[in-house]
């Protein structure tokens, strides 16, 4: 969906912003800072315990209840996210 404009100054309007974190609860929360972190399905299914399918569905269905386009969009918010303590670092090789 893409977002709404205002025609006086083409920003997007506040209906069009996907609702903060805190609509999420803490595992949801958890979830999108891994993925801010530059992890991938397979190393947060690794950390988590979980399968890679289910990692897969879970980090689909938070960016489906932010009225997210992607994973990255979802990465940018929540890095942006002040209570993250997530923080990315690169990958050595």
């Amino acid at each position: 969906m893409a977002p709404a404009f205002s025609s006086d100054d083409a920003t997007p309007t506040d209906h069009s912003r996907p609702v903060a974190l805190r609509e999420l609860d803490a595992a949801q929360v958890h979830l999108a800072r891994l993925v801010a972190a530059g992890l991938s399905d397979a190393e947060i299914a690794s950390r988590l315990g979980q399968s890679v399918v289910d990692v897969q569905a879970a980090v689909g269905r938070v960016v489906e209840r932010l009225h997210l386009r992607s994973r990255s969009e979802l990465a940018l918010l929540a890095v942006d996210d002040p209570g993250n303590r997530t923080r990315w670092t690169p990958r050595a090789g």
